[in-house]
């Protein structure tokens, strides 16, 4: 739609120049703001038909990730229940070596350490 009070073409939305229509620069913001506006509407499009098509891959990353997360933290509690045994295990021979406990038992702390180590 054409400015009416546009000194170049009166309201027309065009004039002659040179002997050729041109349309007057008063028409091109509302033009402009309909190109964007279109524009804007084909971005929409564009993201829903992505959110759409990708959303069954997301949701299988998403799991992934979940089990690897579960998977860490499981990993993390073994470790931890492992090194206390470790801890208490060595307290053992710790005890062993301060009471005098038989060379044998030793050896038995000391290979259920190992076990525990390569286990």
């Amino acid at each position: 739609m054409a400015n009416e009070n546009c000194s170049m073409c009166g309201g027309k939305g065009y004039f002659c120049e040179f002997s050729t229509l041109e349309t007057c620069w008063c028409v091109e913001p509302e033009t402009k703001a309909d190109e964007v506006s279109e524009l804007r509407a084909e971005v929409d499009k564009l993201k829903r038909l992505i959110a759409e098509r990708w959303k069954p891959e997301l949701q299988l990353f998403k799991d992934a990730n979940r089990a690897l997360s579960e998977s860490n933290t499981q990993r993390r509690n073994r470790n931890a229940l492992l090194k206390e045994e470790n801890e208490n295990l060595r307290h053992l021979c710790k005890c062993a070596l301060q009471y005098g406990i038989s060379q044998t038992l030793r050896m038995q702390i000391n290979t259920a350490l190992e076990d525990q180590r390569h286990g």
